[in-house]
């Protein structure tokens, strides 16, 4: 934003803020050259505004957000502590849907504008 964060009603800041980390997260992606399914976990993961953004920029790649209560480090040690479990591992994730094509096409949009922008000359950006 270019006036600053005093531009964007302190209502929305959260939203800008989610848009700004799912245009970082597509970017890492891309970057890694991840093509499969990509797994959302952590904080961050419930975050329904990150969630659709995201989901709209990695289409039609599947993403999938973590519904274990214990978190990746955690659910590791867990499972190292029974491994010899023979019970079955509850679904321990759900899928995330691209938001419909009204809301995708114009949140990559935004997208193509942001990686243009941080790959203006001069500006330290993103480099895929």
């Amino acid at each position: 934003v270019a006036d600053g964060p005093a531009a964007v009603p302190a209502a929305l800041r959260p939203a800008l803020a989610a848009l700004y980390c799912a245009h970082l997260s597509a970017q890492m992606l891309q970057s890694l050259g991840a093509t499969g399914p990509v797994m959302l976990e952590g904080p961050l993961a419930g975050n329904a505004a990150y969630g659709k953004a995201l989901a709209a920029l990695i289409a039609p790649r599947p993403l999938r957000r973590a519904t274990d209560p214990l978190e990746g480090t955690a659910r590791g040690a867990w499972m190292l502590a029974h491994w010899q479990s023979t019970r079955p591992a509850p679904p321990l994730s759900e899928a995330l849907p691209p938001p419909p094509p009204a809301l995708a096409e114009p949140v990559r949009q935004a997208h193509a504008a942001w990686l243009a922008a941080v790959a203006a000359p001069g500006r330290i950006g993103v480099h895929g």
